[in-house]
């Protein structure tokens, strides 16, 4: 009984160990990508540049500090939590949630849907069995 009592306390202690590095010590990814996108409002091809960090967590949503912008629409340099490591927004200038973002895989695909233009990159077929699993989590 004495050795179950240890183990017990020991795995308890492992499992909060666990818990607090899935919270608290990201992954960092180095981010600087030019993405040719297509605006399916003016019909044209439009650069999307995203420079920055990007932090990978096992519990929590991921994040990305730095800026994207987007060629002759819009630049904003900021933290961005990324909702089920998937979804975004564009903030205006009083912290209010503006447009949609999609990214997958650490941007190598990108959706951005905002008040004028609707943006997105080319999808690599090869990546859509993970994207269905990552949506079904």
């Amino acid at each position: 009984m004495k050795y179950f009592k240890r183990l017990l306390y020991i795995l308890i202690a492992i499992f909060c160990i666990f818990i607090f590095v899935g919270y608290t010590i990201p992954q960092k990814t180095n981010i600087e990508k030019s993405l040719n996108c297509f605006d399916e409002v003016s019909k044209k091809k439009i650069m999307v540049t995203i420079s920055g960090t990007y932090y990978s967590y096992f519990l929590t949503d991921d994040v990305f500090k730095g800026i994207i912008i987007v060629e002759g629409k819009r630049s904003l340099e900021r933290e961005y939590t990324l909702r089920d490591d998937l979804y975004t927004n564009f903030v205006d200038e009083y912290g209010q949630p503006e447009g949609m973002i999609l990214q997958f895989k650490k941007f190598s695909y990108i959706n951005i849907y905002d008040l004028d233009y609707y943006l997105y990159s080319e999808w690599d077929t090869a990546w859509t069995k993970e994207f269905k699993q990552k949506m079904n989590w």
